[in-house]
C-alpha cells in the first residue's frame, strides 16, 4: 500500500521511476535464479525501500545495503510508515564507523 502510495506521488512529480520485483542472481557468472524484492529506483539512481514494521530499523538497512551492493546504486532511501511518523533513513553501500 504504502509503496503504490510512494509511485503515484512519484508520479504525480514528473519523477521518473522503476518498480524493481525481482532481480536476477548470479555465482561465478552462473545464474542462479532470481531474488525477490519490492524496491523503488528513482531516476535510475536512487532505491527506495517503503515497509510498515515494528522491527529493528538496523536489519532494514542492512537488507537495503546489500541490495544497493547488487545493484551498484548509491544511495537508497528507507522508509518506514509504521506507528504516527514517518522514519526516513539514508542508507550507503558501506558503513563509516
Amino acid at each position: 500500500m504504502y509503496r503504490r502510495a510512494t509511485m503515484v506521488e512519484l508520479r504525480k512529480q514528473i519523477i521518473g521511476y522503476e518498480y524493481i520485483k525481482e532481480f536476477p542472481v548470479f555465482y561465478q557468472s552462473v545464474a542462479l535464479g532470481k531474488h525477490e524484492t519490492r524496491l523503488i529506483l528513482v531516476e535510475d539512481n536512487i532505491l527506495v525501500a517503503t515497509f510498515a514494521v515494528k522491527e529493528n530499523e538496523d536489519a532494514l538497512k542492512n537488507r537495503l545495503r546489500s541490495h544497493l551492493r547488487h545493484q551498484g546504486k548509491e544511495p537508497g532511501i528507507l522508509a518506514n510508515f509504521y506507528g504516527t511518523r514517518l522514519s526516513i533513513s539514508l542508507v550507503r553501500r558501506t558503513t563509516t564507523n
